[in-house]
């Protein structure tokens, strides 16, 4: 190898890599129920990501940004370096196994363009009136 050769570049993560990455930071410490079920689908984890609000930031809020995110996930699930097991605070630890993407008994579908759009419209416009409520309220304590 020469000596003059600089040496090769660091990978650096895209936003799909990132997106990725925030999904499984957030779906080790997220449970959809109570009930701590080892086969699990992968649409209501989505639709919790998405609604917590770490999907729409990862995702930019854009459906292809979010399908492009969901193959990376699937890809790493199915590669075993993404685990979907839970490790929260909230119970014991416990594993979880993807049995399949779209929930036969969820009725809404994120994986749809529209299912997505209307969850993130959903979930921003509750976000805001939430907003201008604590800006009411704060300007009230001051009145």
């Amino acid at each position: 190898m020469p000596a003059n050769r600089p040496p090769a570049p660091l990978p650096i993560d895209g936003h799909i890599d990132q997106a990725r990455d925030c999904f499984r930071d957030f779906v080790t410490n997220y449970a959809p129920t109570d009930v701590h079920t080892t086969g699990v689908y992968l649409e209501p984890l989505l639709a919790g990501w998405l609604y917590a609000g770490p999907g729409i930031e990862s995702t930019a809020g854009l459906y292809d940004h979010f399908v492009q995110a969901v193959l990376a996930i699937t890809d790493a699930i199915f590669a075993g370096t993404l685990s979907l097991d839970y490790a929260g605070p909230d119970a014991p630890p416990y594993p979880r196994q993807l049995i399949g993407l779209r929930d036969p008994n969820m009725g809404a579908n994120v994986l749809s363009r529209m299912g997505h759009d209307l969850l993130v419209h959903q979930t921003l416009e509750g976000r805001h009136v939430e907003d201008v409520r604590a800006v009411f309220e704060a300007a009230g304590k001051r009145g």
